[in-house]
């Protein structure tokens, strides 16, 4: 009759038995085998390394190459000229001291006597006669003077000398119409100063509304011209 199968047995060992211990293996062949995987394993990641830099280089010493790009400036923009004045204050030329320096520009022009002077708030144009020879000549608000060509001719003409001329009169004469007349002293177009047989001269004030007003050679008003 078969004996019954008995489980396997894991019983300790008799106390006081011998006990042998399983060491890990260790020493110089273990440490070598380390070494040989671990260049294996770095071997790729050090050429992906090397790799990655060169192209690194490669694209610095082509940035490194691109020239220097100079953005050139926006181009200045033109200087406005200068809006000219109006009335007979300010750089008007009708007001006294500027009518005064633009005389003087012309006198020490020795450009000679004046046969006609038109006077608005922005330049002084005049004729002017010397030796039988006369010329126009022009003093601007902002004190520029230009001189036309000399021509044979006005010796016959009546002339004032610059020195004569009221520096005054243009404003007193403006200021006196606006409050006479129904125009203002901004709405002023231009003056006239001619030679007069009588005062000697002869002021006429052409306002922008069509009103003409005569004064004398001190800008006081004469009469309203129709």
């Amino acid at each position: 009759m078969p004996q019954p199968t008995q489980a396997p047995s894991f019983d300790l060992p008799a106390p006081g038995a011998p006990v042998v211990h399983v060491r890990r293996r260790s020493g110089p062949g273990c440490f070598v085998g380390l070494v040989i995987m671990l260049a294996v394993v770095a071997a790729p990641i050090a050429l992906v390394v090397f790799s990655a830099g060169d192209a690194i280089d490669e694209i610095t010493d082509a940035i490194d190459s691109v020239p220097d790009i100079t953005v050139p400036e926006p181009p200045a923009e033109p200087e406005q000229p200068a809006k000219p004045p109006v009335g007979v204050s300010g750089r008007s030329m009708l007001a006294p001291a500027n009518l005064r320096k633009a005389l003087r520009r012309l006198d020490r022009a020795r450009l000679g006597r004046v046969t006609l002077l038109r006077l608005s708030p922005d330049r002084v144009d005049a004729q002017l006669v010397k030796g039988g020879r006369q010329r126009s000549a022009q003093v601007d608000f902002e004190g520029d003077l230009a001189r036309g060509p000399g021509s044979p001719g006005g010796s016959g003409l009546s002339a004032i000398a610059l020195e004569a001329i009221d520096v005054r009169a243009p404003a007193r004469l403006v200021r006196g119409s606006a409050a006479r007349y129904k125009v203002r002293e901004r709405g002023i177009d231009y003056l006239v100063l001619m030679p007069d047989p009588i005062e000697g001269q002869r002021w006429t004030a052409y306002f922008k509304n069509r009103v003409y007003v005569q004064g004398d050679r001190s800008g006081r008003v004469v009469r309203r011209i129709d």
